[in-house]
């Protein structure tokens, strides 16, 4: 999706009257840039001559991070420019020797450590990941679907379910998007269901459809994907199931408060009349990357984004029944966020973004990004062969799948060292190293934010490796 799964990756009297905190030279002869925060992390306003603003926020919730430890200066440096982040989230380093590209660290109790290599500009904005990732605040939704009872049953040996959720915040990697929902088991029968999932079944006769959604915070849209699928007859083997949508529902204008408990909702079903045929054509898949898929995506700017993965695409699947874009629906846009990945479960992938679909012909899927090769780590030197024609790069550190330590790469180097902290914010012995290449059009290191990168982006590859640094 167009998301960035990464961590990018006020002269003293000035920083003074902002609440700000400075560090470095008493500020007679230097000035820095009005500190401000750059939308969801970025760079920006002119050039690093002397000052430069670090303010820093939470990934998810964009609020600032009061107290964190900030470095200035390469990972070598002996007398590296250090401070901590005031109640806004801000520091302010003023000091005569700064020009240029500078190396930034972050590091928040809570948080996973983030580098950002080249940063040339007067302010920037570093977001921190939480780990391990923070329980997102929700809610409780419970509702029903317009006219569910009355629908006819399927066919034998099929089942009609509806799959209910809410729309998606940006970035869409984030915890509050995938929230896990409770479950049931269908009477009279051992299958197990998401509780925010529907169901109709003519034998054994089963008609059940008071949802239970456990939805994130703010402004979105709830929804339905309504899909008949023949389960090979195996009613509860879930896994020799195909499926065909029919139908959608929705509820509009759903804004949700933390905590709070909501009943009676219903959504509404568009009918055959408010459905239209999606169609794709893959390309041939990239060397090694095997395993080609896509899902379409309604955007609806504040009100999130609803990735319709039930009507998704796969080389056998190429067809599928959308909403028509019309009436509450007609502030949408529709994309396809497409994906090539290895046979095994291993990291690389190479995904794709393609704007301005329009249903009803054929959206041609194709163009792969090369992905990051030669993954590897020696002596405390990280080394990798960038992905073709990335805008940036950008590695993340795990230990058992949680990020230990995020780097932003903004300067084009393909090889780099980490500042030694104390505590180290790595593991002792292997971890995993996963690089992305990210294309943005139009992207420039030394002015943008990440809000406006994901806008742009068009395409990303990764892939990762175990390493020993």
């Amino acid at each position: 999706m167009r998301s960035i799964r990464m961590a990018l990756v006020a002269a003293a009297l000035a920083a003074v009257a902002l609440g700000g905190s400075a560090c470095g030279d008493d500020g007679n002869q230097i000035k820095a840039p009005a500190a401000r925060t750059i939308a969801r992390g970025g760079v920006g306003d002119g050039a690093v001559k002397g000052a430069i603003n670090v303010t820093v926020i939470d990934a998810a919730s964009q609020d600032p991070i009061p107290a964190a430890s900030v470095r200035l200066g390469a990972p070598s440096s002996a007398a590296p420019l250090t401070g901590l982040t005031d109640g806004t989230g801000l520091v302010t380093f003023l000091d005569a020797t700064l020009s240029g590209a500078q190396t930034v660290t972050v590091t928040a109790s809570g948080y996973a450590a983030a580098t950002w290599i080249g940063v040339n500009g007067g302010n920037v904005t570093i977001p921190l990941s939480r780990t391990p990732a923070a329980t997102p605040n929700q809610a409780v939704v419970e509702g029903t679907i317009q006219g569910w009872d009355t629908r006819p049953a399927p066919a034998d040996g099929h089942m009609l379910l509806a799959y209910i959720f809410y729309s998606s915040a940006e970035p869409i990697d984030q915890p509050a998007n995938k929230i896990p929902q409770e479950t049931w088991t269908v009477p009279g029968t051992s299958l197990s269901l998401p509780s925010n999932l529907c169901i109709k079944v003519g034998t054994p006769a089963i008609s059940k459809c008071a949802f239970k959604l456990h939805a994130r915070v703010g402004k979105q849209v709830h929804y339905a994907i309504i899909i008949d699928v023949d389960t090979n007859g195996t009613l509860t083997n879930l896994a020799d199931d195909t499926y065909t949508v029919v139908d959608y529902a929705f509820l509009y204008g759903v804004t949700v408060v933390g905590g709070q408990a909501i009943s009676g909702e219903t959504l509404v079903p568009v009918g055959a009349g408010g459905m239209q045929t999606l169609t794709v054509s893959f390309a041939a898949a990239p060397a090694g990357q095997p395993n080609l898929s896509a899902v379409p995506v309604i955007r609806f700017g504040d009100s999130g984004s609803i990735v319709l993965t039930t009507a998704g695409f796969n080389s056998a699947f190429l067809s599928t029944k959308v909403p028509v874009l019309t009436g509450e629906l007609a502030t949408g846009t529709y994309e396809i966020a497409a994906a090539a990945k290895a046979s095994d479960p291993g990291v690389s992938v190479s995904s794709l973004i393609i704007d301005g679909v329009t249903p009803g012909t054929t959206v041609n899927i194709g163009g792969w990004m090369t992905p990051p090769t030669a993954i590897s780590a020696s002596a405390g030197t990280y080394s990798f062969t960038p992905a073709a024609d990335a805008s940036f790069h950008s590695v993340g550190l795990t230990k058992d799948g949680e990020l230990q330590w995020a780097i932003a790469i903004l300067d084009g180097s393909t090889s780099f060292s980490l500042p030694s902290l104390s505590p180290s914010p790595l593991p002792t012995g292997q971890i995993g190293m996963i690089v992305e290449g990210l294309r943005a059009p139009g992207f420039t290191a030394t002015d943008f934010s990440l809000a406006d990168v994901s806008a742009a982006t068009t395409h990303l590859a990764a892939d990762g490796a175990q390493v020993t640094p």
